[in-house]
């Protein structure tokens, strides 16, 4: 889920303040269109607040502006998210040709490793939700389209990690975007439905034989978190964090204390 924040000058500091950026959905996947969505993902330092506390939160900040929604993440909770399988963003965003000549660009050379039963898993329980609501008895519903593009996005992304070919511009993903028919929908859900039955059922023999980690192998994770340690320490991370100075206590209370207590959240759909 994602917190929703109204503050401009919050947003121009956390901008400012950002490590990476980068335009996520449909721009990464090479389906953007007029009237697709702008979505753009920011990457900030942790503030110290964060850092020396015992509270932790999940979730994304979302700030809109122009028809345009910007999402802030702290890079403890990306990497946090990217690992549990919280968020296929974090890991579609890794393989962005941005995203490698990023100052972050040290997490880019770990891509695989990330690949895990839970982001898998992801992908496969997104597909299922798009499925179920697929509107059958209103199959012109435009709606029902972007749901089954969706889910046939998630299954084929689950079905190429499985085999180890993950590619963010999968031809056979615009193919079926620009093929797709309204006749035909009902076919294709239920063939949709039988394909994420199967992978599921891969999958949890994959994890049962010990073939794929439930995270993350423990070697990666702990090399992982020492390389985190050594970037939070440099001068780049430091000098990014200071411009949080000026916000630090505001994010710390009206986003981080208060979220359980008035702050509107917005299911990711």
């Amino acid at each position: 889920m994602n917190i929703h924040f109204t503050e401009k000058r919050i947003f121009d500091i956390l901008v400012k303040s950002s490590l990476f950026h980068v335009e996520f959905g449909s721009s990464l996947y090479d389906l953007k269109h007029e009237n697709s969505d702008t979505d753009i993902i920011y990457i900030y330092p942790d503030t110290i607040s964060e850092i020396f506390s015992f509270h932790r939160i999940h979730h994304q900040f979302q700030y809109k502006e122009n028809n345009i929604d910007h999402i802030f993440v702290s890079l403890q909770t990306f990497l946090r998210n990217l690992i549990n399988g919280d968020s296929t963003i974090n890991f579609e965003i890794l393989y962005s040709d941005k995203f490698k000549k990023s100052e972050i660009s040290w997490i880019y050379f770990y891509k695989e490793d990330f690949i895990s039963y839970s982001l898998i898993n992801s992908y496969l329980g997104m597909a299922k939700r798009d499925l179920n609501y697929v509107d059958e008895n209103n199959e012109r519903n435009p709606l029902n389209k972007k749901k089954i593009i969706h889910s046939f996005r998630g299954i084929t992304f689950a079905r190429n990690l499985l085999n180890k070919e993950f590619d963010l511009k999968d031809h056979r993903i615009k193919n079926f975007y620009h093929d797709f028919s309204f006749q035909l929908m009902k076919v294709i859900k239920k063939d949709l439905e039988r394909e994420r039955l199967d992978l599921t059922f891969l999958l949890r023999e994959k994890y049962k034989k010990n073939q794929i980690p439930l995270f993350g192998e423990i070697k990666f994770l702990s090399e992982l978190n020492e390389k985190l340690r050594i970037f939070m320490r440099s001068q780049k991370f430091i000098d990014k964090q200071i411009f949080l100075t000026e916000i630090e206590k505001e994010i710390e209370t009206k986003l981080l204390y208060s979220y359980e207590n008035g702050i509107s959240y917005e299911k990711k759909t």
